[in-house]
């Protein structure tokens, strides 16, 4: 867990990643991201914990994973 000093990177170089997670983070992004959040109302001012774990945030996870399972399976073709 990281602490609000101590800022803790992802590596894709250097952690383990499944291929659908690697397109996850592809297809996602953080400017995606907070596009969609502000689309559906939530604002920089409020809590990370809540916004994630909210139905908007749900549904943002559904959409990518939607995405990704069809850019896999064709990929597969």
């Amino acid at each position: 867990m990281c602490s609000p000093i101590i800022r803790c990177n992802w590596s894709t170089n250097l952690d383990s990643w499944s291929p659908e997670q690697l397109r996850m983070m592809a297809f996602g992004g953080n400017n995606r991201a907070q596009v969609f959040f502000k689309q559906h109302g939530w604002t920089d001012g409020r809590k990370n914990e809540a916004k994630y774990a909210s139905s908007s945030a749900e549904l943002y996870r559904q959409i990518l994973s939607k995405e990704v399972a069809k850019s896999m399976e064709e990929d597969s073709m």
